[in-house]
């Protein structure tokens, strides 16, 4: 069963229609309980008629398959059996979803882009629709892939364990452990080891003011810093090893200011353990103070969520509704359908979209004006198109039979606008 999107289907849609295919419509393309009906009747005359034994349906649990007690009636007064799959595992369990829709969809591109090809970028219409599907269906529909289909889910012959044990695993996304309970990341060194005497490793930083440069230092001229005369005042010099650390030339040109105090700082690399690398824990400012008087200097770890206060969300809890069955032609599921049918209060009828409200496109048609294409005035009893609906150019106001404006136009569900207005 095709079902496309409208009110009705009209004899132009059908051509290259696949032997033994009904096509319908519904208001917005879905599978309803009545259509759902009519498949069943469909599923019912294919049944052999010399075979007493009992036949088995396997379906989703698509409301208009739980609760279509007319369906379930239906197919129960010919002695078939209907299970329903649990929710969630269609992908894993439905022979369909597993070989038949895969091969489909990669047939169907491939039919598409040659379509495309062949007219030029054009879009696909509906009367257009079957000259790509039928080919993509023909190629797709086979004995193998539905032998495939059954053979992959398990359902036969029977494999009880065709699920590996990772399937029933809970997902990974809820194995992540909480920020809070992570382990507070490491603190600094409140002091640094004394490094090795050895010859001059560029990998130093400078602190410096603003001053005019008087010399200019780089990892190119010279492998030993310039010597310079050192005061009782200044400190001494750290110089690294260059075994320890390796060397790195700075991005920037270094400065010299025979002025100043030249003050060298090493650069330490610590290695973050893996358990700790979280991402509330990457951002960890330290917080320093230290005076000459105080002694020493004292550094405080503050990690991100001691920053920012995550919001927690409180979820309401929701009784999920369900059926008590899996068996859906069960004594049991019918009860339960009755009962929630009788109990469900009717639905109040929607009032009718006023003419302003309506759609564009697609409006009521009253002005005598004809089809901009055929000519044909609307009303008129020789229109061989009387049947269709009409859809109005939203630029210039001009009316087109449905086909007429498909033909010249671009028609889309937010409105129409004719090959002159483009």
């Amino acid at each position: 069963m095709i079902i496309f999107k409208g009110k009705r289907v009209r004899s132009e849609w059908l051509q290259g229609c696949p032997e033994n295919t009904s096509v319908r419509c519904s208001d917005n393309g879905w599978i309803t309980s009545d259509l759902f009906l009519e498949w069943g009747q469909m599923f019912i005359q294919s049944l052999p008629k010399d075979d007493p034994r009992p036949h088995l349906l396997l379906l989703d649990g698509h409301s208009s398959h739980v609760y279509n007690m007319e369906f379930i009636k239906l197919l129960k007064s010919k002695n078939v059996h209907i299970m329903c799959y649990p929710a969630h595992t269609t992908h894993a369990l439905q022979p369909a979803d597993k070989a038949l829709f895969k091969s489909l969809k990669h047939h169907w591109d491939q039919e598409g882009r040659k379509w495309t090809r062949m007219m030029a970028g054009q879009k696909l219409s509906r009367m257009e629709f079957f000259t790509v599907f039928s080919r993509a269906w023909a190629k797709a529909a086979t004995v193998e892939n539905a032998q495939a289909g059954f053979r992959g889910t398990g359902m036969f012959p029977l494999n009880k364990d065709i699920l590996p044990e990772t399937a029933f695993a809970p997902s990974k996304t809820t194995e992540r452990v909480l920020p809070s309970t992570l382990p507070s990341s490491p603190t600094r060194p409140q002091s640094l080891p004394t490094p090795p005497t050895g010859p001059w490793s560029p990998l130093l930083t400078l602190t410096h003011s603003a001053r005019q440069p008087s010399a200019l230092l780089s990892g190119h001229q010279s492998s030993h810093p310039p010597a310079r005369p050192q005061s009782p005042a200044d400190p001494p010099a750290r110089l690294q090893s260059s075994a320890s650390l390796t060397p790195l030339l700075p991005v920037e040109p270094l400065y010299f200011f025979p002025d100043e105090k030249v003050v060298f700082e090493e650069v330490v690399l610590e290695e973050v353990p893996e358990e700790d690398n979280d991402i509330f824990n990457q951002f960890t400012p330290q917080e320093e103070t230290h005076s000459p008087d105080e002694g020493p200097s004292t550094s405080t770890s503050v990690t991100f969520t001691d920053l920012i206060t995550v919001p927690q969300r409180e979820r309401a809890i929701r009784k999920r509704m369900k059926p008590p069955s899996y068996n859906l032609s069960s004594e049991e599921h019918i009860d339960y359908i009755t009962k929630k049918t009788s109990s469900k209060k009717p639905a109040k009828q929607a009032s009718k979209c006023p003419l302003s409200k309506q759609p564009k496109g697609k409006q009521e048609k009253k002005s005598k004006s004809p089809c901009k294409v055929c000519n044909t005035h609307y009303g008129d009893p020789e229109d061989p198109k009387a049947t269709e609906e009409w859809v109005k150019c939203d630029p210039c106001s001009a009316w087109f039979h449905e086909t007429c404006g498909e033909e010249n136009g671009i028609c889309a569900d937010d409105g129409f606008i004719c090959k002159d207005c483009l």
